[in-house]
């Protein structure tokens, strides 16, 4: 035998499903808003440590004309071998920071992604532009290109 639902138990039973249909709605919203927020904070994260990296960028470009300079003889004195040893230093905090210098070699083919041409050898002919001198390096976070490799080219 069924029973007969009462009005006041069909009133209840509407309420609890109204009130279920609303908690749903709430938890989807909430773990909407969680999910935004763990993305807004993680862009913000990125953004500031991109930003502490820019600035170590002219630190790594002096280090460059450092070791572009410095005589072999001076490397192995003592302040010779202060500077490499803070340029490694350096060099594990970007690592740490997930600040790569673009890998360039003079005689590698341009590559306009990741190098900007800023001197061409205008005595140099053929159909192939190939990189003949790295003028500044060029560096990557993460995958972000930060500042592209400047170089001169020449015609191979």
């Amino acid at each position: 035998m069924s029973r007969k639902v009462s009005q006041e138990e069909n009133e209840l039973l509407i309420k609890i499903n109204d009130l279920t249909n609303d908690l749903q709605r709430n938890r989807a919203d909430f773990e909407n808003y969680r999910k935004r927020v763990e993305g807004d904070l993680a862009a913000a994260t990125n953004r500031g440590e991109q930003k502490a990296v820019l600035r170590i960028l002219p630190l790594l470009d002096i280090f460059d004309s450092v070791f572009a300079n410095l005589p072999n003889e001076f490397r192995e004195t003592d302040y010779g071998r202060g500077i490499i040893l803070a340029e490694k230093n350096l060099m594990k905090v970007c690592d740490e920071l997930n600040l790569a210098k673009i890998p360039v070699k003079v005689g590698d083919e341009f590559n306009h992604e990741f190098m900007n041409a800023v001197q061409i050898d205008e005595n140099s002919e053929g159909e192939k532009e190939i990189v003949a001198e790295i003028l500044q390096n060029g560096y990557v976070y993460g995958a972000v290109i930060l500042r592209p490799a400047m170089v001169k080219i020449a015609r191979q």
